[in-house]
């Protein structure tokens, strides 16, 4: 399983979708940077202070790197862009994979070697990394890159109207308490929930060996998914219902609805359960 394990992450990494999904994420994700760098600078509101141009004092803690973080106070296009295709990042460095190679007979070699089970799982283990990385390590290089004029500093809890981070947001007292835990708690969230649904995508390749079905249906899916979400709680008299759509759940800062802990986590659980149940369909199938 280590031997099959290791080949399959390195078909996932050393291939040029790998590098493509990883070089927008990291392009998008510096024009944020970039952007905000030059509109919201710390040092440019000392340099006004020590000429004596702005005469109101502004607490450090509002110009933290942690606010202008993108996963929590990125307001521009590229954010945006960003949020939106992360889903499909996630899936286009392997989703693909199993699809292809039932397409061309490979998994016919594969299956006279080892135990479908191990194989399987291995392909859905690799997605699993992949699909993760892709779209944490870009949100990592932003902060890095707003860290360099914004000091990392614990923010304030009266940069509440400014953060949108309130009290009935997922874990808000550790961003209030311990910014660097709460970082780190999003890129794991972000990391499990884009590894799952790159598992679950690679492992759709077990019902059909259309690639581009498998990394098309299931992003416009989600899409749906959304546009649900936000009917039901506007039909329900516009109340501020929970987040299920997986575009706003990556995020640390959401615009409309609640995130919540016990949601997130079951939608990881279907995805972990669709996979498990995929794996038995694959593990049964006749290839021909």
């Amino acid at each position: 399983m280590k031997r099959l394990l290791k080949t399959e992450l390195r078909k996932a990494i050393a291939n040029p979708y790998f590098i493509v999904a990883l070089g927008i994420g990291l392009l998008l994700c510096c024009a944020e940077a970039g952007e905000v760098m030059g509109r919201d600078s710390f040092f440019q509101y000392l340099d006004e202070m020590a000429a004596g141009e702005n005469d109101v004092f502004i607490s450090p803690a509002s110009y933290s790197c942690f606010i202008f973080w993108m996963s929590v106070g990125g307001d521009t296009v590229w954010c945006f862009m960003f949020y939106r295709i992360a889903p499909l990042l996630a899936i286009v460095p392997f989703g693909w994979s199993l699809a292809s190679e039932r397409r061309i007979g490979y998994v016919d070699q594969v299956y006279t070697r080892t135990k479908r089970v191990r194989y399987l799982a291995a392909k859905a283990l690799a997605a699993f990394a992949v699909g993760g990385t892709v779209v944490v390590v870009p949100q990592l290089v932003n902060l890095a890159l707003v860290a360099t004029t914004a000091p990392a500093v614990v923010p304030e809890v009266f940069d509440v109207i400014t953060t949108g981070i309130y009290h009935d947001n997922l874990w808000a007292s550790w961003f209030y308490e311990a910014p660097g835990i709460y970082v780190a708690a999003y890129c794991v969230l972000d990391f499990v929930l884009c590894g799952t649904w790159a598992s679950f995508v690679v492992l759709l390749g077990c019902l059909t060996v259309n690639r581009v079905a498998v990394l098309t249906i299931p992003y416009v899916a989600i899409y749906g998914l959304q546009f649900l979400n936000e009917r039901i709680f506007l039909a329900l008299g516009g109340i501020r219902g929970f987040q299920l759509s997986l575009f706003e759940n990556l995020r640390a800062y959401t615009t409309q609805y609640v995130q919540n802990g016990w949601i997130i986590a079951g939608e990881v659980l279907l995805l972990a359960g669709a996979c498990l149940l995929l794996m038995r369909v694959g593990c049964r199938r006749d290839e021909q």
